[in-house]
């Protein structure tokens, strides 16, 4: 044994050996920990730390025309009846109404009202009904044109809408969302993920 070789493998060797052990661990916890492998609701989780909120998207809504035939007795339009639209899109009714006979003249003006729709349709019905719907999820499949809307659930009805729905818009994505928790970091490449590093560092 050289002078001094006991005290290298115990002050320098060991140590070094340790501190690899811990860098590499330190790696492990920093990749499980990064938001760039992560995804759904730990990412969101992750960002609302940082003041940040991944948006939920937003529901399509617009105002629709149901129109029925007769009016014999009284008809209750429940909400949460479902329209469907031409291209797959659900909607439910936002509110409640109920046709009554006693006001059977008020329900044969709203479909005089939109009589050249009806005509061009070919929609023969007596009586209408404006009713407002909400898409039942979020995107921009909701955002219907006009005459985009085909059925519904409730008996008896026939339904279209005169202005194009709006307002839809999709939930924003994993990726979008991490771009926007990089852009919040200053630096050198700021708003990408070595930019983000580069700050973690």
């Amino acid at each position: 044994i050289k002078p001094g070789e006991e005290v290298t493998d115990i002050f320098i060797d060991l140590p070094s050996i340790q501190l690899a052990k811990l860098y590499e661990e330190a790696r492990k916890v920093s990749t499980n920990q990064s938001f760039q492998s992560q995804f759904g609701k730990d990412l969101e989780n992750s960002g609302s730390n940082l003041g940040k909120t991944k948006s939920k998207g937003a529901k399509s809504t617009g105002q629709a025309v149901l129109t029925f035939s007769s009016l014999d007795s009284d008809i209750l339009i429940n909400k949460g009846d479902l329209v469907f639209a031409k291209n797959g899109s659900s909607f439910i009714l936002t509110n409640s109404k109920t046709l009554s006979t006693i006001y059977a003249n008020t329900f044969r003006a709203v479909a005089s009202k939109y009589k050249q729709n009806l005509d061009e349709l070919g929609i023969t019905d007596q009586y209408a009904v404006e009713v407002l719907l909400e898409a039942t999820a979020a995107g921009v499949q909701g955002n219907i044109s006009k005459y985009g809307l085909a059925t519904t659930s409730i008996p008896g009805a026939q339904v279209f809408n005169v202005v194009p729905f709006g307002g839809g818009l999709a939930p924003q994505s994993d990726t979008s969302f991490k771009n926007e928790i990089f852009s919040a970091f200053n630096g050198p490449g700021a708003g990408t993920v070595l930019g983000f590093q580069n700050v973690a560092l």
